[in-house]
């Protein structure tokens, strides 16, 4: 979990959209790690956004992932972050799962949020990794490489219905990953199928469905005033 400092904060009004100031506290990953010492021999740190379920053991996809791009080994000359593939067309990468390598990845970091901050009228950190992605593309930028990971069956979904919700509930197994994106999709799926599907992805039975408070506590939709 991350601790902000101040300075990581800029001016009330710089950015059109509020929630992009705190979306920027991403970039800054690395310090957090570094602030807290029982983290100093952690070397690959996997970013996950707060809206991200887990829907099956983490721990399989962690061993997909280090195999197929050699996460074990420590980076050498570009800096690096590792995204998996987005379900929007118009964005290339997802910003709110990322891999990256506490002493080879704060270059690309420092030019996400340098991306981010030069033009505040942006909705999503993605346009920024956009950016960074096509520089590379066009050799504008050479020394950050944005790592595409290519999103394989159960490895992460981004439902944005409730039909998609339903297709999730009814699939042999749940992916590792779900990205709800809590202010634009997961707020708007139908009351008691957003329940029921919550309630699967916690593995409630329904006793404990009956007893808990999830229901009336699970909330979506925060903004960044809130």
């Amino acid at each position: 979990i991350v601790h902000p400092k101040e300075e990581h904060f800029l001016p009330v009004g710089y950015f059109d959209y509020g929630e992009m100031n705190y979306k920027r506290f991403k970039t800054y990953i690395i310090d957090y790690v570094k602030a807290v010492p029982e983290l100093d021999k952690v070397e690959w740190i996997y970013y996950i956004d707060i809206d991200v379920l887990f829907g099956a053991p983490f721990i399989e996809l962690a061993y997909v992932l280090e195999s197929r791009y050699n996460l074990n080994d420590i980076p050498e000359h570009l800096s690096k972050l590792y995204f998996f593939e987005n379900a929007w067309d118009k964005f290339i990468l997802q910003g709110g799962f990322f891999v990256l390598h506490r002493r080879n990845s704060k270059f690309c970091l420092d030019a996400w949020r340098q991306e981010i901050d030069n033009l505040p009228h942006w909705k999503f950190d993605q346009m920024a990794l956009n950016q960074i992605f096509e520089n590379h593309k066009e050799n504008k930028e050479m020394r950050c490489h944005l790592i595409t990971m290519e999103r394989d069956n159960y490895m992460i979904e981004y439902p944005t219905s409730d039909e998609e919700v339903q297709a999730l509930m009814d699939a042999p197994r749940l992916p590792n990953l779900i990205h709800i994106r809590n202010t634009y999709t997961a707020v708007h799926y139908t009351e008691g199928l957003r329940e029921d599907f919550i309630a699967k992805v916690l593995e409630l039975t329904e006793e404990e469905k009956k007893d808990s408070e999830f229901t009336k506590t699970t909330h979506f939709g925060a903004s960044a005033d809130e």
